[in-house]
């Protein structure tokens, strides 16, 4: 994903919606997300990137800032953040979801894979 346009990017429709029902129709604009394009503060374009990818690939902080042109102090908050994103979607699922529904689990074992290399890579404890 890293240096792809984000107008060429819909996980809602390739890889969401598609693995849980084919006839299913996803408007992805009844979705609350922050948008994909982001400005810094001289107003020029952000490229997205797929930093999380990276991450989970690499499990390093210092490969993540240096792949992704991503600021020192930036690198925490952004892969806590998607950490906690994977954590709520996980919990979510849960309570929605039916007991032993496979996706709910992948979910639910995605989300605390990434919070241990998350915290592996930033020296923090263990949560579990």
């Amino acid at each position: 994903m890293t240096g792809t346009e984000d107008t060429s990017l819909s996980i809602f429709s390739t890889d969401i919606v598609r693995p849980l029902h084919d006839g299913f129709i996803f408007d992805e604009t009844l979705v609350p997300a922050r948008p994909v394009t982001r400005h810094d503060h001289r107003e020029n374009k952000i490229w997205f990137n797929a930093y999380a990818v990276d991450f989970w690939r690499l499990e390093s902080k210092r490969s993540l800032e240096a792949n992704n042109n991503i600021a020192d102090r930036e690198t925490w908050h952004l892969i806590h953040d998607f950490s906690v994103t994977l954590d709520k979607i996980s919990e979510a699922l849960s309570k929605v979801g039916r007991s032993k529904d496979p996706f709910v689990e992948i979910m639910k074992e995605l989300s605390e894979e990434y919070d241990k290399k998350f915290r592996g890579a930033f020296g923090m404890k263990q949560k579990y």
